[in-house]
Order: structure tokens, then sequence, then C-alpha cells
């Protein structure tokens, strides 16, 4: 699970920095052409050339940044004020998604399980959903799974399962 991590995080740092410089590029190009051709082209052409590459290179910059620093600091942040950041790390979490029903097809996944471990901030509407497949998997012997369901006095996990409603 750990690696699959590591694959989408080199995927999305590749992805990133590649988009980054492609756009950069181009309003870097954007500018060298509004320089080079303010004397024969028309003056609202090279003004949008200006403004566009101007626009341009600095977005991809701050682009790169949120994404490849800001972004994963916010994570921590937030994983650290829910007191719950070094267990998530921990755990070898693959994956958290709002559309969890129809992001996985969780019947064809269900079907071939032999361990699942699920945390659920709330957790009725998906395993009402795949009671059937959850029943499959309850009768045989050679398959784990555990469901991780939030303690309902904790404020913290009731604040963000209201958000998610």
């Amino acid at each position: 699970m750990a690696k699959t991590a590591k694959l989408y995080t080199d995927q999305t740092n590749y992805l990133v920095v590649g988009a980054a410089l492609l756009v950069a590029a181009l309003g870097i190009i954007a500018l060298l052409l509004a320089e080079l051709k303010q004397d024969t082209w028309d003056s609202g052409v090279v003004g949008l050339l200006n403004v566009s590459g101007g626009l341009l290179a600095p977005s991809a910059t701050l682009a790169l940044l949120w994404e490849l620093l800001a972004k994963r600091a916010f994570y921590n942040e937030i994983l650290a004020k829910l007191d719950i950041r070094d267990e998530v790390r921990d755990s070898g979490l693959v994956g958290f998604d709002m559309n969890y029903l129809k992001t996985i097809d969780w019947t064809k996944e269900l079907k071939h399980v032999h361990e699942l471990d699920i945390f659920f901030v709330g957790g009725s509407t998906w395993r009402n959903s795949f009671v059937t497949e959850l029943r499959e998997i309850g009768k045989s012997k050679d398959k784990v799974v555990r469901i991780c369901l939030p303690d309902p006095d904790n404020t913290q996990l009731e604040a963000v399962s209201k958000t998610l409603k």
C-alpha cells in the first residue's frame, strides 16, 4: 500500500513539474515575442502577449509551490489539528475521496478482496449499498475485513461528519 501512495506522489510530482514548466515556458515565450516584435506587430497583440506572459510565468511558479509544498504542509497541519497525523501516516492510508461510492468500483473490489481495512467518518450509506457483498465476504474464512467507525462522542469528528453530509 505504501508503494502505491509513493507512486501516486511521484506521478503527481512529475505531472505538476511538467505542467508548470510548460506554462512557464509559454509565458516566457510570450514575453520574448512581445519584446522582439514590438516594432513590427500591432500594439494590441504585443500588449496581449505582454499581459499573457506576465500572468503565465508567475502563475506557473505559484502553482508549483502550492502543489509541491503548501498543499502537503496544509494536509499535515489539518492532520495535526485533528491529532491523527501520525496514525494516518502510519496506517498506510492510500486514498481519501468525498465521492467514495463512485470513485471505486466497490462491487468488483469486494469480490476479489482478501484483506480490507476501512475507516469511516460515517459509514451507513456505504455499508447499506454493499451489504450483499459484505455478507459474502463474511461467509469466507480466509477473508478479513476491518471497519473502523468513529467515536460518537468525538466532537472533532462529529464536526467533520456534518460538513460531509
